[in-house]
């Protein structure tokens, strides 16, 4: 026996089979060795990817660290925002109507339409349809806002005067420019003033008014030159900014954020957040305001009442 099991060791057999064994082990550890290296760079691209995107978000902030004064900017840019060849031309649906002799080819534009269609009639513009990719979540026409109640009952739609809606379309291309996967996020824009009165009336006497335009003079919102917006991801998921929409407190006021950044309540990416939204908005020609974070005007105040009619 002991012979034989010698003889089988020396065999051609025995060699062919051990070699087999070994090329069989060592084809397997390369798989191994290959699976492990690709999952290495698949987790490494990942945090890569996601690295290159705070970072950009940050280069976007530290640009806003010391803008320009704002009426530098308006004044670079107004030759642009007032010269009418420059604006874009807004496509008014009743254009084929203007002009004709027999009134009866005309819409009926009684006191019975929608908002939404009063809106498109004033020349407004539906920023849905105007700005490529740009997300509307219409707050008061929901029950998340700080009124607790549906507001817009025949508005489902966001609107905004011709030259303001440019401005927003700009904002929209410089943020894509900055973070291509990115939006910014509407949550009101044209407001009626019959809907400032409810507002007002709730507020009126409170702490809270100061957050409120009164509807005498009319906020920027009741000409539709004004817009409150935030930025989402490419998972429609927003940007952290420390507060939600009207939030009435100093946490919401920009004028604060270096104190409360001091002290902690704000931390560092909510500001970030914070400055890429200011940048690209400024960049487009809107002013931001010190008392809300979601809130930038088209034009200043005085402009706005002179030009535009109100929305009622």
């Amino acid at each position: 026996m002991d012979s034989w099991i010698q003889g089988f060791l020396k065999s051609n057999v025995f060699l062919k089979s051990k070699s087999q064994f070994f090329l069989l082990a060592f084809i397997m550890l390369m798989l191994i060795l290959n699976l492990w290296l690709l999952l290495s760079n698949s987790k490494r691209s990942a945090e890569d990817l996601e690295i290159e995107k705070i970072n950009k978000v940050r280069t976007a902030a530290a640009e806003s660290q010391n803008p320009p004064p704002i009426s530098a900017v308006e004044n670079k840019e107004a030759e642009d925002r007032t010269n009418p060849e420059k604006i874009e031309k807004i496509e008014d649906p009743f254009d084929e109507y203007k002009g004709t002799e027999n009134p009866e080819m005309m819409p009926n534009r009684t006191s019975q339409l929608s908002m939404n269609q009063k809106l498109e009639e004033k020349g407004l513009v539906d920023l849905k349809e105007y700005i490529p990719g740009i997300k509307i979540d219409l707050k008061y026409a929901t029950k998340d806002n700080f009124m607790e109640r549906v507001l817009y009952k025949d508005l489902d739609k966001a609107f905004l005067q011709p030259e303001v809606a440019a401005k927003l379309k700009n904002a929209q291309k410089e943020l894509k420019k900055i973070q291509p996967e990115y939006s910014l996020l509407i949550f009101d824009a044209c407001r009626p003033r019959s809907i400032q009165r409810e507002m007002w009336d709730k507020v009126a006497g409170t702490e809270f008014q100061r957050y409120v335009a009164s509807p005498n003079a009319g906020s920027l919102h009741n000409f539709g030159c004004a817009v409150d917006l935030s930025i989402v991801d490419e998972f429609d998921k927003e940007l952290d900014m420390g507060t939600g929409f009207d939030f009435f407190g100093p946490e919401s006021q920009p004028r604060y954020e270096k104190d409360l950044f001091n002290k902690g309540v704000l931390n560092t990416e909510q500001i970030d957040n914070r400055k890429l939204l200011r940048t690209v908005m400024k960049k487009a020609g809107f002013i931001p305001i010190q008392s809300e974070w979601w809130h930038y005007n088209g034009f200043y105040k005085e402009e706005v009442r002179r030009r535009f009619e109100i929305v009622e």
